[in-house]
């Protein structure tokens, strides 16, 4: 497929939100090349900021953001016997103490 000169192609970083959420297991498929994202969303559960309004009592709509409680932290993993590191949500954390490291990983995708 030809495309005009200086047209650029979407690919896997697509900017559109819900096409880099269908790709984002492909993005961490593999935790050694995964880029380093400054993106604030869960590795695990792919939770991200949630947009939203502060209303006055003139009714008066202000743009609101609620950001993720994300945690960066090295992961060891027993079967793997490496450490990863992860941008996790609070609430990653704890899946990750009740299924395990490697289950958990897996399961997203990011091993």
């Amino acid at each position: 497929m030809t495309f005009p000169q200086g047209h650029v192609q979407n690919n896997v970083y697509a900017n559109n939100i819900t096409q880099r959420k269908r790709f984002l297991p492909l993005l961490f498929s593999d935790p050694f090349t995964r880029p380093q994202a400054m993106s604030r969303i869960c590795e695990l559960t792919g939770k991200r900021r949630l947009n939203g309004h502060r209303v006055s009592h003139s009714n008066i709509k202000t743009n609101h953001v609620q950001q993720p409680n994300l945690q960066t932290r090295r992961v060891f993993v027993p079967e793997l016997k490496k450490y990863i590191t992860v941008k996790l949500s609070t609430k990653a954390l704890r899946s990750l103490d009740k299924k395990g490291a490697y289950a958990a990983l897996k399961e997203a995708g990011l091993i």
